[in-house]
């Protein structure tokens, strides 16, 4: 999967780099000309984090837990592609609105609990007294992450968040840090 997924993104900038070098050759640097640098970039920069993600699988011989780096290293790839193609769809347009934003805004939450996720696979790991903590944890993690979520794709965030809603979101986040402060003080 991740071959193909790398492989998407070269033709993308392939196909890209032809309509530059076509555009530059006519002589008119139109709004196309634009789209297509624009996507070049785009695609540069996220070859850039996949092959940079795709090191940290085979430079990290020492993990602790090489299974969990290994599962977050794909989902980050897997993200990044995503967040490949949602900026190709606002460049060229497809993606209208405050989509895009919405999109990254969930990339962002799944990619941090993917990362504290991965925390707490490693400590329970190495110190299976923490066991129970860390359960806990993985489920505050879910609810957490759900609940921005959730008021990421509601029509009026802000009336989500002043209410009751925004509060058990505020309290289950403090559940969440304390647990995590728990498990790194007993580990």
């Amino acid at each position: 999967l991740r071959g193909l997924l790398i492989r998407s993104m070269l033709y993308c900038l392939v196909a890209a780099a032809a309509v530059a070098v076509v555009t530059i050759l006519i002589g008119k640097f139109t709004d196309t000309t634009g789209k297509a640098l624009a996507t070049i970039f785009v695609a540069l920069l996220h070859i850039g984090i996949v092959f940079g993600l795709v090191s940290m699988i085979t430079s990290k011989k020492t993990d602790v837990s090489p299974k969990s780096t290994e599962f977050v290293v794909n989902a980050s790839i897997l993200i990044a592609v995503l967040s490949f193609f949602t900026s190709i769809g606002a460049v060229w347009g497809i993606l209208g609105g405050d989509l895009p934003i919405r999109l990254y805004t969930t990339y962002i939450v799944v990619l941090f609990a993917l990362i504290h996720v991965k925390t707490l696979i490693d400590v329970d790991v190495t110190f299976q007294k923490v066991r129970s903590f860390v359960l806990a944890n993985y489920v505050f993690i879910a609810v957490v992450a759900s609940m921005l979520l959730g008021a990421v794709y509601v029509h009026d965030p802000s009336q989500l968040l002043s209410g009751f809603y925004g509060r058990l979101l505020a309290a289950s986040a403090v559940v969440d840090v304390t647990l995590s402060v728990i498990v790194a003080v007993l580990y």
